[in-house]
């Protein structure tokens, strides 16, 4: 979901806007509502593209691929699934929210620290148990585009992977 807003400032000597403008201005409205929605099915195209994603889409633990601001630019199924179950990652306006927001805070830190750092810095996070079976971490780490040939993406990128006992434990039950 997402919602298009926009704000025509005009002077206050002008007076109000009459009916024909007021139209004018909603059918702009949609107008924007329109190129972002296709705006982003283009970007959902060209990221399923990517050759990265496809080799993310069949891993077992939850993954994404997000920008220094957050904002997820690819998740595989098992990320989709630990947001959905909102255990310790919420998606809030298309951006990964860890919770408990010290956490979050937490993130947006060593995202920072990352990008300053160059491809393949990596840090990890301690999570609270998202299950019976222990602890948790989420493993940060820096994707440059010239050193993964682009398979991600022209931008650097974080890939951010949950690891956690239960999915170990499942791991250790296959072997």
């Amino acid at each position: 979901q997402h919602a298009v807003s926009f704000a025509v400032e005009v002077s206050p000597q002008r007076g109000p806007l009459d009916a024909d403008e007021r139209e004018l201005l909603r059918r702009l409205g949609e107008h924007l509502d329109e190129a972002l929605r296709a705006h982003e099915r283009v970007r959902r195209m060209q990221a399923q593209l990517l050759a990265g994603h496809r080799l993310m889409q069949d891993f077992g633990q939850p993954m994404w691929l997000v920008d220094a601001d957050r904002y997820i630019r690819y998740a595989n199924a098992a990320a989709d699934d630990e947001i959905g179950r909102g255990r310790c990652a919420l998606r809030r306006a298309d951006r990964i929210v860890l919770v408990p927001q010290r956490l979050d805070a937490q993130l947006t830190v060593q995202l920072h620290a990352l990008a300053s750092r160059g491809h393949g810095a990596s840090a990890v996070l301690a999570l609270p148990a998202v299950s019976d079976h222990g602890p948790s971490w989420l493993h940060l780490s820096l994707l440059a585009p010239q050193q993964v040939v682009g398979a991600f993406g022209a931008q650097p990128v974080f890939l951010l992977t949950l690891f956690d006992a239960e999915s170990r434990a499942l791991y250790q039950d296959l072997a």
